[in-house]
């Protein structure tokens, strides 16, 4: 049975601008050391992300919704990794605040 992890980041940007923020830190995150460890995948579909990484001989699933207000993130942990569910939703909303309380670029 797979642990579900919702984390909810609030932020003050257009949604366009938190969208591309978002893509930005997933992509750097998937071909950095990221990539060197574990394969992921990032699908996106409008504001919508699917994503997945295969970890540990595990995979875990994600979906990621940029919404006006907010960016909405759920993972789906399998039963072995559930005991990393407190650091990863720990990390992922520390990594993702960061990025959305930046004020935004000159000229927009």
């Amino acid at each position: 049975m797979a642990k579900e992890i919702t984390i909810l980041m609030p932020h003050a940007l257009p949604r366009e601008e938190a969208r591309a923020r978002v893509a930005d830190a997933l992509e750097r995150a998937r071909s950095g050391v990221i990539e060197s460890i574990v394969n992921g995948e990032v699908t996106w579909t409008g504001d919508h992300a699917d994503v997945s990484v295969g970890a540990m001989g595990q995979k875990v699933t994600g979906e990621i919704d940029v919404e006006p207000a907010q960016v909405r993130v759920r993972i789906l942990l399998p039963w072995l990794l559930e005991r990393f569910s407190g650091p990863i939703a720990h990390q992922i909303a520390r990594m993702g605040e960061s990025r959305l309380r930046l004020p935004p670029p000159s000229g927009s």
